[in-house]
C-alpha cells in the first residue's frame, strides 16, 4: 500500500511527525511511505531515507525558494503512483487541493483553529474541506495554544494514525533515531579531535548562536557573559554553532574570544584567550546531530536543536519567550531532562546550566 505524507515545513516538525511514520510501518510491514519535505527539512528527509524509515522524498519548492515553484513536475511523477491513504501533517489548502489531484482514496489532515477576523474561528484547511477528508485532527491554535497545550504537537499526529486504524489503538510516541549516521560519526570526531583535543573528562557544552537571537534585545554585554560564564564552568567546554543566517552578535562574539580559523574544510575555529571555546560554523545537519550526541548539555533557542537534543535525551535548556509559553509547551522536547526557560533573561541560565551538569 501506498502512502503519502505532507511535511512540507521544518525539521522539529519532521522529527515530531517520526511516531507517525513509525507506526505506519509496524502496522503495515508492505507500505511504501512517500514524503513530500520543504527546502527546510529536505537533508533530514534523505537521512530518513538512507535509513529506510521512508521509500521516497519529494522536495517541493515553493515561489519563496528561489522564486520558483516545481509542484507541476511534482504533480506528473506523482501522479503516476495510486495513494491509497494520505496525511496532510501540515494542514492547508494546497496540499489538500494537491492530494485531490492525486485522487488519493482517503485523505487524513490536521485542521488548525485559529481567531477569525469576521467569524469566531478559522479554519485551515477550510471546514467545508471535511467533505473530502476520511479524517481530521482539530489543533486549537487560539491565544497561542492556549486551550491546547496540554495535548503534544506528536499526539495530534498519532491521532490520524488512530482514526484510520481504531480510535484505541496502542500507539508509542517514540521518536526514530538515525542510524544511517552511525557509520560516519566516528570520523568527524576524529577530525574535532586532530583540531582540538577534547578531553573526556569535561563537560560539553553546545550553545546555539543562530538568527532567533535577533528577534530580542540582548545587550551585547549580556551574550558575551553568558558565553564567558558557561566556559569557565568547572570541566567544561563550550562549543558555539551558529545557524544559516548570521546573528547580528556573531561577529562581535568571534572578536572578542579572539576565534580563529584551524581547518578551512570543516569551518573550525577555535579561541586564542579562551582555551575552553570552539566554534564550529554552518554545520551540516549530519554534523549537527554527531556534536549533540557528543555533548552533555544543549542551550538553545528553541528549533531542530531542541528536537534533535530530545532523540538523544540530552540535558537541554530550551529558550523560549514565555508570553508564548502555551505554543511552545506543544513543541515541549520529550526529555525529562530539559528546561523551557525565558530567552529574554539570561541571568538565570548558568544556574540551571550548573545543576544539570552536576546532576
Amino acid at each position: 500500500m501506498n502512502y503519502l505524507i505532507f511535511r512540507n515545513d521544518g525539521i522539529g516538525d519532521l522529527i515530531l511527525s517520526t511516531p507517525l511514520i513509525l507506526a505506519i510501518r509496524n502496522l503495515d510491514p508492505k507500505s511504501k511511505i512517500h514524503l513530500i519535505s520543504s527546502v527546510r527539512n529536505n537533508n533530514f528527509a534523505k537521512i530518513l531515507l538512507k535509513d529506510g524509515l521512508i521509500d521516497e522524498v519529494y522536495l517541493q519548492l515553493t515561489k519563496k525558494d528561489e522564486g520558483q515553484s516545481n509542484l507541476y513536475d511534482l504533480y506528473k511523477k506523482l501522479s503516476k503512483i495510486s495513494f491509497e491513504d494520505v496525511f496532510l501533517l501540515k494542514g492547508s489548502t494546497s496540499n489538500l487541493l494537491f492530494s485531490k489531484l492525486l485522487k488519493a482514496k482517503n485523505i487524513f489532515s490536521i485542521i488548525s483553529i485559529n481567531k477569525g477576523k469576521i467569524f469566531k474561528s478559522k479554519y485551515s484547511p477550510p471546514l467545508f474541506s471535511k467533505f473530502f477528508l476520511k479524517g481530521i485532527e482539530f489543533i486549537d491554535c487560539r491565544n497561542n495554544y492556549m486551550n491546547s497545550s496540554h495535548l503534544h504537537m506528536s499526539v495530534h499526529f498519532l491521532n490520524l494514525i488512530r482514526l484510520k486504524y481504531n480510535k484505541e489503538i496502542s500507539l508509542t510516541n517514540k521518536y526514530h533515531l538515525p542510524k544511517y549516521l552511525d557509520k560516519y560519526r566516528e570520523n568527524y570526531i576524529k577530525i574535532l579531535n586532530s583540531k582540538y583535543n577534547f578531553d573526556i573528562d569535561k563537560n560539553i557544552i553546545i550553545f546555539h548562536l543562530d538568527e532567533k537571537w535577533n528577534n530580542y534585545n540582548h545587550s551585547f554585554s549580556d551574550i558575551k557573559n553568558c558565553i564567558l560564564n558557561l566556559s569557565l564552568m568547572n570541566k567544561s567546554t563550550l562549543i558555539i554553532t551558529n545557524g544559516l543566517i548570521e546573528n547580528k552578535h556573531e561577529s562581535k562574539i568571534m572578536k572578542e574570544f579572539d576565534l580563529k580559523i584551524i581547518d578551512t574544510n570543516e569551518n573550525i575555529y577555535t579561541s586564542s584567550i579562551n582555551k575552553n571555546i570552539i566554534f564550529l560554523s554552518k554545520l551540516t545537519i549530519e554534523k549537527i546531530f554527531f556534536i549533540i550526541e557528543l555533548s552533555n548539555l544543549v542551550i538553545t533557542p528553541h528549533g531542530s536543536l531542541t528536537h534533535i537534543a530530545s532523540l538523544y535525551n540530552k540535558n537541554l535548556i530550551d529558550l523560549i519567550p514565555f508570553e508564548q509559553k502555551d505554543f511552545f509547551l506543544k513543541w515541549k522536547s520529550a526529555n525529562v531532562n530539559s528546561t523551557q526557560f525565558e530567552i529574554k533573561n539570561l541571568k538565570g541560565v548558568e544556574a540551571i546550566a550548573s545543576k544539570y551538569l552536576k546532576a
